[in-house]
């Protein structure tokens, strides 16, 4: 899977989702830049994640933002939402967005849920049920 990240709010945000993406790229994604995976030509990511930021009105707005354009420009591709913002709140209806969610604790189980999704996503079927055996 290639997939980008995009962090919104403190320095923290960012490393956190360093974390993340070093952890996927352990099991054998690809990460792409943000900057690049947005522009015009580009083959779509299979996950987008975004790291949240709720802190000040500015930010809960520009999180709301960010994750409906998200959907938009990669309709296809499995986003992934987490960080404060996430874990509710007033205004959060975006989130409906997003089809893998997660608070600020976690951050491997996320990743692992969001690469399960992807697999799910991509195989059309439910993730967790093996492909069936062939019959001899």
């Amino acid at each position: 899977m290639t997939f980008c990240c995009y962090s919104l709010g403190c320095k923290a945000n960012q490393a956190e989702n360093d974390s993340i993406a070093e952890l996927l790229v352990s099991r054998g994604h690809t990460r792409a830049v943000w900057s690049e995976a947005v522009t015009p030509g580009r083959e779509a990511p299979g996950a987008v994640i975004i790291n949240t930021c709720a802190v000040t009105g500015e930010a809960s707005r520009k999180t709301r933002g960010a994750i409906r354009r998200a959907r938009r420009m990669f309709p296809d591709a499995v986003l992934a939402v987490y960080g404060c913002f996430a874990e509710g709140g007033e205004g959060t209806h975006p989130m409906e967005l997003a089809d893998v969610t997660g608070g600020t604790a976690g951050r491997a189980a996320f990743a692992l849920r969001v690469e399960a999704k992807w697999i799910e996503k991509s195989a059309g079927k439910p993730a967790g049920k093996p492909a069936a055996m062939p019959r001899a």
